[in-house]
């Protein structure tokens, strides 16, 4: 999994031989604030109607995250099966954990990414579609707001 981290110009400076290296002093922040079930807070949404984030194995000190995604469907819901979150991303160094992240769903004739960050208790998610071969369709994107639902 990668990870990335905001580091200020201080922080990014050469260590010198009193101050150890940033990576020295920065221990993984935990995407437990990501963790639970989330929908839509468009409830006639064709696109995404929920998701589910959980860890590949609780209390994992990889941290691995997985990520199970709902969307509307003739008859209700279609899953689109688990995939594993790519990147984790954190907008400032001192908060205790991750609150965006990277992952793709990749279907036969179509790469869906997936682009999400928390703000103010919100989850937003934009999809970017891609679609493979010589199809009709077209590329694009969308982007949803998600609430909390449960913590998982």
């Amino acid at each position: 999994m990668n990870y990335s981290l905001y580091l200020s110009s201080e922080e990014q400076a050469a260590p010198t031989e009193n101050a150890p290296a940033t990576s020295e002093k920065i221990s993984k922040p935990q995407g437990f604030a990501l963790l639970g079930s989330w929908a839509n807070t468009n409830k006639t949404s064709q696109e995404i109607r929920r998701f589910e984030i959980r860890e590949k194995v609780p209390g994992d000190k990889d941290n691995v995250l997985l990520l199970r995604v709902y969307s509307a469907a003739d008859e209700g819901e279609k899953s689109w099966g688990e995939t594993e979150i790519t990147t984790l991303f954190e907008d400032d160094i001192n908060k205790a954990g991750f609150d965006a992240f990277v992952a793709d769903y990749r279907f036969e004739h179509e790469l869906v990414r997936l682009q999400a960050n928390m703000n103010l208790g919100l989850i937003i998610m934009t999809a970017l579609h891609t679609y493979k071969g010589d199809g009709d369709h077209k590329n694009y994107f969308s982007r949803e707001y998600f609430r909390r639902q449960s913590t998982i």
